[in-house]
Protein backbone atom coordinates (compact mmCIF):
# COMPACT_ATOMS: atom_id res chain seq x y z
CA UNK A 1 0.00 0.00 0.00
CA UNK A 2 1.32 3.09 -0.79
CA UNK A 3 0.64 6.39 1.29
CA UNK A 4 -1.37 9.24 0.30
CA UNK A 5 0.95 11.88 -1.63
CA UNK A 6 -0.65 14.45 0.53
CA UNK A 7 1.68 12.74 3.03
CA UNK A 8 4.64 12.62 1.15
CA UNK A 9 4.24 16.05 0.28
CA UNK A 10 3.69 17.31 3.94
CA UNK A 11 6.64 15.38 4.82
CA UNK A 12 8.79 16.50 1.78
CA UNK A 13 8.30 19.54 2.80
CA UNK A 14 9.30 19.21 6.52
CA UNK A 15 12.31 17.63 5.26
CA UNK A 16 13.66 20.58 2.89
CA UNK A 17 12.40 23.21 4.96
CA UNK A 18 9.29 24.21 3.15
CA UNK A 19 7.01 24.15 6.49
CA UNK A 20 4.53 26.60 4.37
CA UNK A 21 3.79 24.10 2.04
CA UNK A 22 3.43 21.73 4.61
CA UNK A 23 1.38 23.59 6.15
CA UNK A 24 -1.70 24.14 3.38
CA UNK A 25 -1.41 20.48 2.60
CA UNK A 26 -1.78 19.73 6.08
CA UNK A 27 -4.50 21.90 7.06
CA UNK A 28 -6.32 20.29 4.23
CA UNK A 29 -6.41 16.84 6.46
CA UNK A 30 -9.28 15.34 8.09
CA UNK A 31 -8.54 14.01 11.74
CA UNK A 32 -8.40 10.67 10.31
CA UNK A 33 -5.92 11.68 7.80
CA UNK A 34 -3.84 13.60 10.88
CA UNK A 35 -4.17 10.05 12.79
CA UNK A 36 -2.29 8.46 9.58
CA UNK A 37 0.25 11.40 8.81
CA UNK A 38 1.05 11.07 12.10
CA UNK A 39 2.12 7.07 11.81
CA UNK A 40 3.24 7.97 8.60
CA UNK A 41 5.68 10.25 9.74
CA UNK A 42 6.56 7.95 12.64
CA UNK A 43 7.94 5.65 10.11
CA UNK A 44 10.08 8.32 8.16
CA UNK A 45 11.37 9.67 11.46
CA UNK A 46 12.27 5.82 12.50
CA UNK A 47 14.13 4.73 9.30
CA UNK A 48 15.83 8.77 9.25
CA UNK A 49 16.75 7.79 13.24
CA UNK A 50 18.04 4.53 11.64
CA UNK A 51 20.07 6.27 9.20
CA UNK A 52 21.90 8.72 11.89
CA UNK A 53 22.26 6.86 14.34
CA UNK A 54 23.09 3.62 12.89
CA UNK A 55 26.69 3.20 13.81
CA UNK A 56 26.42 4.71 17.29
CA UNK A 57 22.76 5.10 19.16
CA UNK A 58 24.64 5.65 22.41
CA UNK A 59 23.19 8.52 24.98
CA UNK A 60 26.05 10.58 24.37
CA UNK A 61 25.71 10.19 20.51
CA UNK A 62 21.97 11.39 20.33
CA UNK A 63 22.33 14.37 23.27
CA UNK A 64 25.40 15.28 21.54
CA UNK A 65 22.55 15.31 18.52
CA UNK A 66 20.35 16.96 20.33
CA UNK A 67 22.97 19.63 21.63
CA UNK A 68 23.52 20.47 18.25
CA UNK A 69 19.75 20.92 17.19
CA UNK A 70 19.60 23.51 19.98
CA UNK A 71 22.25 25.51 18.34
CA UNK A 72 20.40 25.01 15.00
CA UNK A 73 17.07 26.63 16.39
CA UNK A 74 18.65 28.89 19.08
CA UNK A 75 17.37 31.86 17.54
CA UNK A 76 14.27 30.46 16.81
CA UNK A 77 10.77 30.96 18.38
CA UNK A 78 9.35 27.29 17.26
CA UNK A 79 9.00 26.36 21.48
CA UNK A 80 10.58 22.65 21.18
CA UNK A 81 11.07 20.78 23.66
CA UNK A 82 14.18 19.16 23.78
CA UNK A 83 13.91 17.01 26.37
CA UNK A 84 11.06 15.46 24.62
CA UNK A 85 12.95 15.22 21.41
CA UNK A 86 15.98 13.36 23.41
CA UNK A 87 13.50 11.34 25.20
CA UNK A 88 11.86 10.44 21.95
CA UNK A 89 15.25 9.25 19.69
CA UNK A 90 16.60 7.39 23.09
CA UNK A 91 12.99 5.44 22.90
CA UNK A 92 13.15 4.72 19.10
CA UNK A 93 17.04 3.53 19.59
CA UNK A 94 16.25 0.79 22.50
CA UNK A 95 15.16 2.75 25.95
CA UNK A 96 10.91 2.45 25.07
CA UNK A 97 9.90 2.77 28.70
CA UNK A 98 10.63 6.81 28.26
CA UNK A 99 7.93 6.67 25.44
CA UNK A 100 5.55 5.52 27.63
CA UNK A 101 6.61 9.05 29.67
CA UNK A 102 6.07 11.42 26.29
CA UNK A 103 2.48 12.18 25.13
CA UNK A 104 1.36 10.91 21.84
CA UNK A 105 0.71 14.71 21.08
CA UNK A 106 4.44 15.08 22.29
CA UNK A 107 6.15 12.79 20.57
CA UNK A 108 4.28 13.70 17.42
CA UNK A 109 5.71 17.79 17.48
CA UNK A 110 9.55 15.91 17.87
CA UNK A 111 9.05 14.15 14.87
CA UNK A 112 9.07 16.94 11.93
CA UNK A 113 12.43 18.93 13.57
CA UNK A 114 14.16 15.35 13.87
CA UNK A 115 13.35 14.28 10.66
CA UNK A 116 13.93 17.80 9.38
CA UNK A 117 17.22 17.72 10.67
CA UNK A 118 18.83 14.09 9.80
CA UNK A 119 17.38 14.82 6.08
CA UNK A 120 19.50 18.36 6.26
CA UNK A 121 22.33 16.44 7.17
CA UNK A 122 22.22 13.62 5.10
CA UNK A 123 22.70 13.64 1.17
CA UNK A 124 21.27 10.89 0.53
CA UNK A 125 18.07 11.06 2.08
CA UNK A 126 17.92 14.31 0.42
CA UNK A 127 18.64 12.95 -2.69
CA UNK A 128 16.23 9.76 -2.91
CA UNK A 129 13.22 11.31 -0.50
CA UNK A 130 10.58 8.80 -2.41
CA UNK A 131 12.73 5.37 -1.69
CA UNK A 132 12.85 6.63 2.35
CA UNK A 133 8.89 7.37 1.55
CA UNK A 134 8.67 3.70 0.07
CA UNK A 135 10.35 2.40 2.93
CA UNK A 136 8.01 3.93 5.43
CA UNK A 137 5.05 2.31 3.90
CA UNK A 138 6.61 -1.06 3.72
CA UNK A 139 7.42 -0.41 7.77
CA UNK A 140 4.15 0.56 8.04
CA UNK A 141 2.52 -2.51 6.55
CA UNK A 142 4.85 -4.64 8.55
CA UNK A 143 2.79 -2.89 11.34
CA UNK A 144 -0.32 -3.73 9.98
CA UNK A 145 0.68 -7.12 9.99
CA UNK A 146 2.13 -7.92 13.56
Amino acid sequence: MSSDPRFREIIKGVALGSTDTARQVGDQLTAIEHGQLNEFGTAVMALCLEHRFKDDASTDAIRQFVAEMRKNYANSRTGLNFFTIEGVIRGFAGDEAILDEISPEDQMQAQFPIIRKIVAESEVLRNDLEALFDEADRMIAEWENE
